[in-house]
C-alpha cells in the first residue's frame, strides 16, 4: 500500500508517488529529475538569464508533471506543467520527446533553467513549506462540508489542492481530479489558485484523499 512520503517538505508533495504512479518513480526519487540527454541542437556560448527567450527540444518527460528540455546551453532545461499554458492544460501536456519549443527562462539555479510558455509576469507565489498533516483530521468531515484550500502542484490526472483540517492542525493536500476541470474552469486553475472543495473520498490506510469541486 502507499504510504505518506516522509521528509516531504510540502503537503502535496508528499502524495506525488501515489496518485502517479505511472510514471514509474517512489517518492524517494520522484523529485529527482531522470537522466538528461542532449539534442543534436547547436549549443549557445551566451548564458541565458533570467526573461531571456529561447528555443529547446523536449528530450525526456519526468513522471507526469515536467519534462525536460535542452535549450543549447551547459545545464538542462525544466519545464512543469504548471508553466505549459496559463491554467491547467487539459490537452497538450506532455509535449512529446522532440517536440521543439519557444519559452522564457523563469529562472536560474545551480541545477539549470525553470522554463515558461505563459505570458506576462514572471513572477510566482511562493510555495508552502509546511510538513503534511494526517489524513485522520478528515474522517469525519461531511461531504457536503466546503473546504477552502490552495492549488499547490499539477500532474496530469488532476491538481493538488491543500487544505486545513477543521480541528486545526498542519495542511493535507489531496488530488482534484481533472474530471472537475472544464474548459470554463481550466484557465484559472495556477499554483495560488483558492477554490473551494468538498470531500470525496477518504483513504486513511493508503493515505489518499480525493475531492470535488464544491457545490452549494
Amino acid at each position: 500500500a502507499a504510504v505518506l512520503a516522509t521528509g516531504a517538505t510540502t503537503a502535496w508533495e508528499a502524495w506525488v508517488n501515489v496518485y502517479d504512479k505511472g510514471g514509474g518513480y517512489l517518492y524517494d526519487s520522484s523529485r529527482r529529475p531522470p537522466p538528461f540527454t542532449w539534442s543534436d541542437m547547436p549549443r549557445n556560448p551566451i548564458r541565458l538569464r533570467k526573461g531571456d527567450e529561447t528555443v529547446g527540444e523536449v528530450t525526456c518527460q519526468w513522471g507526469s508533471w515536467a519534462c525536460l528540455v535542452d535549450i543549447g546551453q551547459a545545464l538542462p532545461g525544466v519545464l512543469w506543467m504548471e508553466e505549459f499554458a496559463e491554467g491547467f492544460p487539459l490537452r497538450g501536456w506532455p509535449p512529446a520527446v522532440g517536440t521543439k519549443l519557444t519559452a522564457r527562462i523563469l529562472n536560474v539555479d545551480r541545477k539549470g533553467y525553470k522554463l515558461t510558455l505563459r505570458e506576462g509576469s514572471l513572477e510566482r507565489p511562493p510555495r508552502t513549506e509546511e510538513e503534511a498533516g494526517s489524513l485522520t483530521s478528515f474522517e469525519g468531515v461531511a461531504p457536503t462540508e466546503c473546504l477552502e484550500g490552495e492549488i499547490q502542484g499539477m500532474i496530469s490526472k488532476g491538481v493538488f489542492v491543500e487544505v486545513l483540517p477543521p480541528d486545526g492542525g498542519q495542511p493535507v493536500a489531496g488530488l482534484l481530479h481533472r474530471r472537475e476541470i472544464d474548459e470554463e474552469l481550466a484557465p484559472f486553475f495556477s499554483i495560488g489558485t483558492k477554490i473551494k472543495v468538498n470531500i470525496l473520498n477518504v483513504d486513511v490506510d493508503n493515505n489518499l484523499l480525493d475531492f470535488s469541486l464544491w457545490k452549494p
